[in-house]
């Protein structure tokens, strides 16, 4: 069994399929009546909120953001009332972010939105080709994150 990928097909269909998803959640931007910019917003809170990441450290290093890119966007995310910035009590140098109440309701909604956006992705697929796929995306996210840990240490 030939385990090579065909680099020129892998690439064509990741850039296709990327688009694709783009323009599926870009569309929610130019239709949304409740206010957020940007997916990445989403993600934001989705990462405070759900997975409990709760510090400019934490965000940067899941997101793999420089933390002056971070903190501009959630700048922008307290001027828009979506985020509180409080002290650490462990450590008083370090920020704690939290959801205001407006942004939970946001995200609410907003998750409602992208669950139905995910199932329209996968309705083509039957349950066992999603369970793979799945499968798969977790066993690629694990292989690029040890090759950046790898780069990180060569370029430290």
């Amino acid at each position: 069994m030939n385990n090579k990928i065909n680099s020129a097909e892998f690439i064509q269909a990741f850039l296709k399929i990327i688009s694709l998803i783009h323009a599926l959640f870009k569309s929610d931007k130019q239709k949304s009546n409740h206010g957020y910019r940007s997916t990445m917003r989403f993600f934001l809170l989705y990462a405070i909120k759900k997975l409990g990441l709760k510090t400019l450290a934490e965000l940067a290093e899941f997101f793999h953001l420089k933390k002056n890119t971070l903190s501009e966007m959630i700048s922008r995310m307290e001027n828009d009332k979506l985020l509180l910035r409080q002290i650490s009590r462990q450590d008083r140098r370090q920020f704690i972010f939290q959801l205001t109440p407006r942004a939970e309701e946001l995200l609410q909604k907003m998750c409602s939105e992208f669950e139905q956006k995910i199932e329209t992705l996968f309705c083509g697929l039957k349950a066992e080709e999603q369970k793979e796929f799945q499968k798969t995306i977790h066993s690629l996210a694990n292989t690029l994150n040890a090759f950046r840990c790898q780069d990180e240490v060569i370029n430290d």
